[in-house]
């Protein structure tokens, strides 16, 4: 693999290998020289991020991060290439991983020792359970049924393919991060709030608008009343119909 080769903010990939352990979980290991922050090159940033493959996410990077006459952090990697800490992660059992990920100071969130069940896909009515949860220690499944409810409230807003984006910005490893629905004329937010997930949302002009109009809100306690339709119902009142929609459905 090319040395220039780029992955997401890792500048310099070199080894790029994934791993499937016995419970059915991915992981992905790529080697990197330096990272990038929106243009701005971080040659100190470097090492291998791990990757979780079954919820797209960074569980860990900078590992064996290069200090200079062949030291490395931690300390276990000093002396060793990059290929010979590829072949050790790789070596980790799964329980052995997850501690090793876990006690990173790097880690972008808890890796739990134990597979969970099978999860069944969100239904159209459902208001996730992880939005009245502690949405930091439960970040990637707060990442994952986010996305999935926001894709929902489209379906059942009628909006037209193109006509919206959903994305999920992760934040720094203290913070829940945020799901967005970004549509031709409003604009919704999943983030953490002081009981669970609250809802922002507020009209727009187009999805290049990142201001809008005024902020409205649907606090956990109350969403926890809710169902998917009546959270759309109450968008409709600041979301004009949008050009060949057929309207909400309810």
């Amino acid at each position: 693999m090319p040395a220039t080769m780029r992955l997401g903010p890792y500048e310099g990939v070199t080894l790029d290998e994934n791993k499937t352990y016995p419970n059915g979980r991915t992981l992905r290991f790529i080697s990197y020289s330096a990272y990038n922050a929106m243009g701005l090159i971080g040659t100190e940033k470097n090492g291998f991020a791990i990757l979780d493959e079954d919820e797209k996410q960074v569980l860990v990077d900078e590992v064996g991060r290069r200090d200079g006459m062949q030291g490395r952090t931690p300390k276990e990697f000093t002396g060793k290439s990059d290929q010979q800490i590829l072949d050790e992660l790789k070596s980790k059992s799964w329980p052995e991983m997850v501690e090793f990920i876990n006690s990173s100071p790097r880690a972008r969130y808890t890796l739990r020792a134990e597979p969970q069940a099978p999860e069944k896909p969100l239904g159209l009515h459902d208001i996730p359970k992880v939005f009245f949860s502690d949405l930091v220690e439960n970040k990637a499944e707060f990442a994952k049924r986010s996305k999935e409810f926001l894709n929902n409230l489209a379906k059942v807003m009628n909006l037209p393919k193109g006509s919206f984006s959903v994305r999920y910005n992760a934040g720094c490893p203290a913070v829940s991060g945020e799901a967005t629905l970004h549509a031709d004329n409003f604009y919704v937010q999943v983030h953490e709030g002081r009981e669970g997930a609250d809802i922002l949302y507020r009209s727009c002009k187009s999805q290049n608008d990142f201001t809008g109009g005024q902020n409205r809100y649907i606090q956990a306690p109350r969403l926890a009343e809710m169902n998917i339709f009546e959270v759309a119902n109450e968008l409709s009142q600041i979301a004009k119909p949008a050009p060949k929609s057929t309207g909400m459905s309810l």
